[in-house]
């Protein structure tokens, strides 16, 4: 069920008054949510919630056996086998088909016959982010971080909480799972910040996103008129199109969220404010930034082991981060050059003698790594890429595309706005803290130009794909 439906658009406050209604009874309202949350991913494909069930079960039982012994071989065996088996089952959906393909380009280079066997293997819709769900709950169980949940119902409702079941944010059994532990009453602050999430969150998606989507398009269906400032304006509209979908998915979770008394944390902190490709990392998809800093690059070394071990680690962790994304090389090699920013950053910061860079200079270069990071990202694959720069060096006013640049501005604005209002005022919630009748007239605004906009065959959120 997309959140950019009117299917969801009744569900949720069905949802929200049987929670409301069920709001004593801790064990009959995780139930409810249990069945809601199957319901809603069984909307796209009935038959993905089987396998959402197997990774609960897995994870559930294998969280309890590790939980249940002493002995550190037997808990480390529990941990690798189903550790193990959340990553099989993601890398046989995801990348059995790029595996092949590029075994068989490998044996074509070599000189042996070797012809690509074509899968068609169904994407699980949000299965890298349950994944990796689950790889966290079950290294944090075997840290001694949190104990397991002996209680399946709690468990699933953990687990498999709709808001954040297809595109995240990834959360922890520490901050999440608790609040699932304990009987939820919904206060009145967490109503109208729900609401307002939601709002904004639709607003971001149906209005900002969907806008420049269009635009996008043709520069990467590779129409022979698309030459220089156009493509430029295409990578620019991609940049802030990425950004306004994915953020209005994590905004609009924690809308839903917070209207059934769970909190999810905060997925985007304003990124392309940042100054510096680390502070960019602090910033944007924060839960899978934290994700990859506590599960991979702190176990690979961090920076405990030498400046050059360090730069290595960050080169392996920002490589597979690109390839969570996606079975494709435009992916590693995003990755691969965050990698090697984040590695630039940090020999500079560490250099005594190197100059203090000023604040608009280290947002213009850390802007200019984003925006070609996702030129590259956008791209099928790389000779779609390759031909694309190469047309980028005919730089021509003609055709000007007046309407991109239009669209560009005319959804930047009010997104600036906002979240100008959450810098001055020191909260991601400030906006809904401005005074009833403010609030209201830009809630209002928000409202009218979602209804104008909303069509049932509206874009897909853009992370649905990964």
């Amino acid at each position: 069920m997309k959140f950019n439906s009117a299917a969801f658009l009744a569900f949720l406050p069905l949802v929200f008054v049987a929670a409301h209604l069920l709001r004593a009874k801790l064990r009959a309202q995780n139930a409810f949510l249990v069945v809601a949350s199957i319901l809603f991913y069984g909307w796209f494909d009935w038959r993905l919630a089987f396998l959402l069930l197997l990774y609960g079960v897995v994870a559930h039982q294998a969280a309890l056996r590790i939980d249940a012994t002493r002995d550190e071989a037997l808990r480390r065996r529990w941990l690798t086998l189903s550790v193990g088996l959340c990553l099989t089952g993601l890398g046989f959906f995801k990348y059995a088909g790029f595996a092949a393909e590029n075994v068989a380009r490998g044996m074509q280079l070599l000189g042996l016959r070797g012809d690509p066997v074509l899968l068609e293997i169904l994407l699980p819709i949000g299965i890298s982010f349950y994944c990796f769900q689950s790889v966290a709950y079950l290294v944090d169980v075997y840290r001694g971080e949190v104990k397991a949940e002996p209680d399946p119902i709690t468990f699933a409702a953990f687990m498999f909480f709709f808001p954040l079941l297809v595109a995240g944010p990834i959360e922890r059994a520490r901050h999440l799972l608790v609040q699932f532990q304990r009987v939820r009453v919904v206060t009145a602050d967490q109503v109208t910040t729900g609401l307002w999430l939601v709002v904004w969150g639709l607003f971001l998606k149906v209005v900002c996103a969907d806008t420049l989507a269009g635009f996008v398009a043709r520069v990467w269906q590779g129409e022979p008129s698309i030459e220089g400032w156009a493509i430029l304006g295409g990578a620019v509209a991609f940049t802030l199109q990425i950004y306004f979908d994915f953020n209005a998915y994590s905004v609009i979770a924690k809308g839903a969220a917070a209207l059934l008394g769970i909190e999810l944390v905060w997925n985007f902190e304003r990124p392309y404010w940042a100054t510096s490709v680390q502070e960019f990392w602090r910033r944007w998809h924060i839960s899978l930034s934290t994700w990859l800093r506590d599960y991979l690059y702190v176990p690979l070394g961090g920076s405990r082991r030498g400046s050059f071990r360090t730069y290595i680690n960050l080169m392996i962790t920002m490589t597979l981060g690109g390839l969570w994304h996606g079975a494709a090389w435009t992916f590693v090699l995003w990755g691969m050059l965050h990698g090697a920013a984040l590695c630039v950053h940090r020999l500079w910061s560490g250099w005594r003698s190197a100059p203090r860079v000023p604040a608009w200079l280290g947002w213009a270069l850390t802007m200019t790594v984003v925006v070609f990071g996702l030129f590259i990202f956008n791209s099928p694959n790389l000779d779609v890429a390759g031909g694309l720069l190469f047309r980028l060096g005919h730089f021509s006013f003609t055709p000007f595309d007046r309407a991109l640049w239009l669209a560009i501005a005319a959804t930047t604005a009010p997104v600036f706005f906002v979240e100008l209002l959450q810098e001055r005022r020191g909260g991601l919630l400030a906006p809904a803290r401005i005074g009833f009748v403010p609030f209201s007239a830009l809630t209002g605004l928000m409202v009218a130009a979602i209804f104008v906009r909303f069509s049932e065959t509206a874009h897909d959120f853009v992370y649905f794909q990964f």
